[in-house]
């Protein structure tokens, strides 16, 4: 384990603090979008006191309903809906670094426990090790941070917070325009349907 808990090590963890704080104003906006709601006033109720956990998962439930035609009718490509839902499952793994960090102990040794590392790999320097603070059923792990790891989650959620609003409604735009597209791909097999049902009902 890294040695001492330094200024340094605490500054970063304000920092962390900050950015999470930042993302959750940014989140809470495309949450409200994605319900249809361009006021905050109607919908609070849907989100009031749920984490950033919560609300991922919500936008995440809400993206997979945005979908209602069959498959073939559907462009095989859906670029922009994807980098959307790509960044929320970003984000989901961020926040869980950022709950190892902001609700963790720091402690000496990992007593049994598994040690985790961030996605990007092990650091060739010494890490802290954070261990949840309040006891979970099934937690059996402690999560190996640097600093620099600490900074680069930070880093990413500032970077998230910044563009997630364009990145939702490009994906909202790319919606659309697959709506569209479906329903012209759908339209030949609709009027087959309706000629077939005319020349059924001419023959009773």
């Amino acid at each position: 384990m890294a040695e001492p808990l330094t200024e340094e090590l605490f500054a970063a963890i304000g920092k962390l603090a900050h950015a999470h704080t930042y993302l959750d104003y940014h989140l809470s906006t495309v949450a409200r979008l994605m319900a249809g709601a361009e006021a905050e006033e109607p919908i609070w109720v849907l989100f009031e006191g749920r984490s950033t956990e919560q609300i991922v998962s919500d936008m995440m439930a809400m993206l997979d309903e945005w979908n209602d035609w069959p498959e073939k009718y559907l462009p095989p490509e859906r670029p922009r809906i994807a980098a959307f839902r790509s960044t929320l499952r970003q984000l989901k793994i961020l926040n869980d670094l950022r709950n190892e960090v902001i609700h963790g102990l720091i402690i000496k040794e990992p007593v049994g426990r598994r040690i985790m590392y961030p996605p990007w790999g092990k650091s060739s320097r010494p890490p802290y090790l954070f261990a949840r603070s309040r006891m979970r059923k099934g937690v059996t792990k402690v999560t190996a941070l640097t600093i620099p790891d600490i900074e680069r989650v930070m880093g990413e959620l500032f970077e998230i917070a910044h563009k997630i609003e364009d990145l939702y409604r490009e994906a909202q735009l790319e919606r659309d325009e697959m709506d569209e597209v479906a329903a012209e791909a759908a339209l030949p097999e609709y009027i087959a349907y309706l000629e077939e049902k005319r020349n059924s009902g001419a023959t009773e």
